[in-house]
């Protein structure tokens, strides 16, 4: 589903000058399909991006480290290549004379998309610890029924390359700032945020469509509204739509119906008296949730 033009936007937002190398974080392989098309900037390095997978190539980071002391102008590199790099070379400084730059792919948080094509026979070894001897590029795998993602082994972070590094994000805010609403269908799947990466891997694949999702606003922490913005402009073809809910409007909506029926049953039933105790046992059961909502002594009505 991504476009070359996404890539051509992006160096044209920002308009790199000088030696620069992008390393691309969080991407599948379609995405570095697409980029080998964008003209006006190349792969740092004559080697296929699956190469830093293969353990049995010794000539690997040779090859990477020779490249970066030829490197000029603007290119490119995955993330995978570059803790390649920092696993054998202290100082990347000592070897490349320019701008490092990380590329997030920020429709996600913590657990990304990799490229790698055997990602699945990996999160299904057993033994654990000898993938991370093997494969010192994932720290975790997340896996669930639609999709495959990893965390990365962070190699850039505290300055552990010996040079700086700027990290930015790849996908931009959607101008409207409307992006996120309050308001959603009846039917919006309250999910957590644990949830959320999974579901938007399933998004990123097409798998989903025509789907709404609300997110409590404790969870607001982790994730902020900006980001709910940009996943919004990105599925907004599939008809996909994320928002922002209160913690307890969910059961404000089910104690709302609740009350409206007793409401219902009251006046059809007005003279008997036992009604009125049948009200009081179901406000006494939501007691509770009155406690933490304020709101929802409003809806009280008898």
């Amino acid at each position: 589903m991504l476009k070359a033009g996404l890539v051509s936007n992006f160096l044209h937002k920002y308009q790199f000058t000088g030696n620069v190398l992008l390393f691309f974080k969080g991407f599948d392989h379609s995405f570095y399909d697409d980029l080998v098309l964008v003209p006006g900037i190349d792969h740092f390095v004559d080697q296929s991006i699956d190469a830093v997978f293969d353990n049995k190539s010794q000539n690997k980071s040779r090859k990477m480290i020779q490249a970066l002391l030829q490197a000029k102008g603007v290119q490119w590199g995955t993330y995978e290549e570059l803790i390649t790099l920092a696993n054998d070379i202290i100082n990347l400084g000592s070897v490349y004379q320019g701008k490092i730059v990380v590329v997030n792919n920020n429709w996600f948080r913590s657990f990304y998309p990799s490229y790698d094509l055997n990602l699945k026979s990996l999160e299904k070894s057993e033994d654990r610890i000898n993938i991370s001897k093997t494969t010192p590029l994932y720290a975790e795998f997340s896996q669930s029924k639609e999709s495959s993602l990893v965390q990365y082994v962070l190699k850039h972070e505290k300055e552990e390359l010996g040079v700086p590094v700027a990290d930015m994000d790849f996908y931009s805010l959607p101008s409207s700032t409307d992006s996120v609403s309050d308001k959603l269908p009846d039917n919006a799947k309250a999910i957590s945020s644990y949830a959320l990466n999974d579901i938007v891997a399933s998004c990123y694949k097409g798998q989903i469509r025509s789907e709404s999702f609300v997110i409590s606003d404790s969870k607001l922490k982790y994730i902020n509204r900006d980001y709910i913005s940009i996943l919004n402009m990105v599925f907004k073809d599939q008809k996909v739509h994320f928002g922002i809910g209160s913690q307890d409007s969910k059961a404000l909506t089910s104690i709302s119906q609740s009350f409206k029926h007793l409401q219902y049953l009251k006046e059809y039933w007005g003279k008997m008296q036992n009604i009125e105790m049948a009200s009081f046992t179901a406000i006494q059961t939501f007691q509770w949730i009155f406690a933490i909502s304020p709101k929802a002594k409003s809806l009280m009505t008898f």
